[in-house]
């Protein structure tokens, strides 16, 4: 019989038959999160229930309507039943100290680079969410196939879903990679079938999907196995930054006109913006200031986004060949001696030898079930150069400003700088300068975020009907090239 490690190598091959009593941590976690223990912030945090977490928010924030952010937190999604978001603390020009959102992820990674609360429990992070997928295929007959977790580049958290769902549904779990040209997964009428060592193909009732590389493409909007999350979720906002921004405008607009006093805090964004149009409004817009962040609305781990701080980096931009018409343009938050916008990095805590400062984001991963939305993982992730004073003989500003910590080296090939990482540990969280007040509104804006996307998806699908509306849908997110890459059925 195979080890996991091999069966984990092999399923980049083929789909690879995952077997109860297989998980291991040691494959499926960070070695850091593996090392360390959490924090006694951490460990408070993650034991707060919803009412605990609103009693605290409204000492925070009194003017808040907490009635409207009870039914969020209680809220059950129809569609975003999982995923994470990304933000980054700052102040603000009064000198207010913010959460402001960045981006939502849909299938979000992050459960791997948490430390362990509770010892005696060896999942972890992962038994939280499987349990959610579990309810979720709930809905299949067992009789029409198995079980299945498909990725394309994050092996490590995928083979911990796949070994954690055997062990608590005591069923075989396929595991395969699926990149553009696998010949290891098809569908058929909308259901999904995977291909084993020996080529038989086996029906797939229900799978976990942490495919994030234009999903679209390869899994159908309609499709009869239960995909989690399924594709809508990533056209409304998951994996569509232009689409994400206009569903937090809405969230925002509905917000301002009951006097809830909640909101999605995002920068200054413009979606939808030819490359024509980048140049002269990177110069002439006064809330980006000559400076601006410049994102592939549909890329993620890093890629497609572009920090423009001078000339020489917008000519960058623009003499590179995209696949896409449309991009989104944002303020960029960097040191406040010579950012764009309102917002500007707190940062890291000093160095305590060098005296520097260094860019980081926050990761909160939440899910949504029958008792509402609750936080599955945290962690965090520096940037590899520090936040610079001035931008006088630097070389590139994504070396200060960036914190993703994948970084592609070729087709479907991907390193990460675990080195930047940060977890939830004494010494990592004491570093950042954060507390649990922090958690707690970090864990509202992504959950104000999936609460948004979700409503979006229910104004372009229709379940029941099985009906997608490409009419509003194009007048939303006018980019033909995205239009003609989406797999219907």
């Amino acid at each position: 019989m195979k080890n996991l490690d091999e069966k984990i190598k092999l399923s980049k091959i083929h789909a690879v038959d995952i077997h109860p009593n297989e998980f291991d941590p040691k494959y499926h976690f960070y070695s850091k999160a593996l090392k360390h223990k959490m924090n006694q912030a951490g460990c408070e945090f993650f034991q707060m229930n919803n009412e605990q977490i609103i009693l605290r928010y409204s000492r925070l924030k009194p003017s808040v309507n907490i009635d409207y952010l009870r039914q969020c937190l209680n809220y059950r999604s129809k569609f975003y039943t999982w995923g994470g978001c990304d933000l980054f603390k700052v102040v603000d020009r009064k000198g207010k100290k913010q959460l402001i959102l960045i981006e939502s992820n849909t299938c979000a990674s992050g459960v791997k680079s948490t430390p362990f609360f509770n010892q005696s429990d060896k999942y972890g992070p992962y038994k939280k969410l499987v349990e959610n997928f579990m309810e979720l295929f709930e809905k299949s007959d067992t009789k029409s196939g198995d079980l299945a977790v498909i990725y394309d580049q994050n092996s490590t958290e995928s083979s911990g879903y796949a070994t954690c769902l055997a062990d608590l549904t005591g069923e075989i779990v396929w595991l395969v990679q699926y990149l553009d040209e696998s010949l290891s997964v098809k569908w058929s009428d909308g259901i999904m079938y995977v291909r084993d060592a020996d080529e038989n193909w086996h029906a797939i009732r229900g799978c976990v999907r942490l495919v994030t590389q234009k999903p679209w493409t390869k899994i159908p909007l309609i499709s009869k196995t239960i995909v989690v999350n399924p594709i809508i979720t990533c056209l409304a906002g998951g994996r569509n930054k232009n689409i994400a921004s206009y569903a937090y405008k809405l969230f925002n607009a509905e917000q301002l006109e009951n006097s809830t006093k909640l909101g999605i805090r995002e920068p200054y964004t413009l979606i939808n913006v030819d490359k024509k149009d980048i140049k002269f409004l990177v110069e002439n817009d006064v809330n980006l200031n000559k400076k601006a962040v410049i994102k592939v609305p549909y890329d993620n781990c890093g890629q497609g986004v572009y920090t423009i701080v001078n000339d020489y980096e917008l000519r960058k931009f623009l003499n590179t060949n995209h696949n896409y018409d449309k991009f989104l343009v944002q303020s960029l938050c960097g040191n406040f001696k010579w950012s764009s916008g309102q917002y500007f990095h707190l940062g890291t805590l000093p160095n305590m030898k060098t005296d520097e400062i260094f860019a980081f984001d926050v990761r909160m991963l939440v899910k949504s079930n029958r008792n509402g939305f609750s936080p599955v993982s945290v962690n965090f992730r520096r940037a590899r150069k520090p936040l610079a004073d001035s931008l006088i003989n630097m070389d590139s500003s994504w070396d200060i400003l960036g914190t993703n910590l994948s970084t592609t080296i070729g087709v479907n090939n991907w390193k990460t700088d675990e080195e930047r990482l940060m977890v939830m540990n004494d010494h990592d969280f004491t570093q950042l300068g954060m507390d649990i007040d922090d958690l707690i509104e970090s864990y509202i804006q992504t959950v104000l975020a999936m609460v948004a996307i979700d409503h979006l998806c229910i104004q372009l699908y229709d379940d029941s009907m099985k009906l997608f509306d490409f009419d509003l849908f194009k007048k939303i997110n006018p980019d033909e090239i995205l239009i003609n890459e989406i797999k219907v059925k």
